[in-house]
């Protein structure tokens, strides 16, 4: 049987590199090979935001194994919610040059965002858990 800690570090592992490829080949098309496309400077934040997040939880998973004190843990996964929390909302306004703009890019945001709220969920029952336990 898989436990908990187990499953929070694929999770993490699993959100980085979507993070990361994703933001990568976004960035490198919207800006390199398609650099006439209607994209805006708070799309590219947006990636460049993904791709620090995800270099942070990289690390994270690869440097500990254990999240004695996970804060930087769940600051990077509230910045992912909140990034992609806005950009679901965004996609059903309407405003010009926006983030998501197929269902292909709405269903791979509504990934991200559900394995990051999951991953908070697992992270903050495990902190709850190692604190009543000392």
């Amino acid at each position: 049987m898989t436990s908990l800690p187990k499953i929070l570090r694929w999770t993490i592992l699993v959100l980085a590199l979507i993070l990361l490829i994703e933001g990568a080949a976004l960035f490198i098309g919207m800006n390199l090979l398609s650099p006439g496309a209607e994209w805006t400077l708070l799309n590219n934040l947006l990636l460049i935001i993904d791709i620090l997040v995800a270099a942070g939880l990289l690390r994270l998973v690869l440097r500990h194994t254990n999240f004695d004190r996970p804060i930087g843990l769940f600051i990077l996964l509230v910045i992912t919610i909140i990034t992609h929390a806005y950009r679901t909302i965004e996609y059903f306004l309407p405003v010009p040059s926006k983030f998501i703009f197929n269902e292909a890019l709405l269903l791979v945001n509504a990934l991200k965002l559900g394995l990051a709220i999951a991953t908070l969920i697992i992270g903050i029952y495990l902190q709850i858990k190692s604190n009543h336990e000392d």
